[in-house]
């Protein structure tokens, strides 16, 4: 265990980042695809609600739109 996950509160992670990746993009992957990312995680999305949105992709096309990278 490391020191910084010794000094926090609760129950220690059962595997490492790297040993749970494969897991996470494997059920990222299996989510629907074409879905507004709200929708797909409704439970995280409303708990960052407050700030706005939270995957800001409006923002993020018009940047890539700017530089000519736009979706095609």
């Amino acid at each position: 265990m490391s020191p910084r996950s010794a000094n926090r509160p609760g129950p220690a992670a059962v595997t490492g980042y790297e040993q749970s990746l494969p897991t996470i993009v494997e059920w990222l992957s299996a989510q629907p695809h074409g879905t507004e990312r709200t929708e797909a995680f409704p439970e995280m999305a409303a708990q960052y609600a407050p700030q706005g949105d939270l995957f800001g992709h409006a923002v993020e096309d018009a940047r890539l739109e700017q530089h000519g990278r736009g979706a095609k």
